[in-house]
């Protein structure tokens, strides 16, 4: 079994927050199957990924949308 090291997993958490990179393609640059990766997350509970930047990735590759819901409360 592939063990990382920390610092390796603080830039796969670093890239899953941002969302910038799909789960699988994060798997594959860092050797880690995604699945592995999807429950590290939700066992040390990561924030959710960047979901506006996420649905945008989907629309640049003709994929569906994400469901997302407003915003509500507005600007502080």
């Amino acid at each position: 079994m592939l063990r990382l090291d920390q610092g390796t997993w603080d830039q796969i958490k670093a890239n899953w927050i941002a969302g910038l990179i799909g789960i699988n393609e994060l798997g594959r640059q860092f050797g880690v199957a995604p699945k592995t990766i999807r429950e590290l997350a939700d066992r040390k509970v990561w924030p959710p990924r960047n979901k506006v930047l996420v649905a945008a990735r989907a629309l640049a590759l003709g994929k569906p949308p994400i469901s997302m819901k407003p915003l509500t409360g507005g600007i502080a």
